[in-house]
């Protein structure tokens, strides 16, 4: 996955920063996008692209703008 200089994230909260609850895009290795929304661990499915806020991508992402 890409989590560098080349801005992944296409869908963040309305401050421009990835929080709980944000779906956001990322590019695999292949540059295929990945969508998930950022869910809590009660919620998370990664099969339907929920992925819990302590996974982590999901810890790696929050706080990105």
């Amino acid at each position: 996955m890409q989590l560098g200089n080349e801005d992944p994230i296409a869908s963040m909260d309305a401050g421009g920063k990835v929080v709980f609850g944000a779906t956001v895009t990322v590019l695999d290795e292949d540059d295929k996008p990945l969508k998930y929304q950022i869910v809590g661990q009660a919620e998370s499915d990664a099969k339907r692209g929920r992925i819990s806020y302590e996974s982590p991508l999901a810890r790696a992402l929050i706080g990105k703008s």
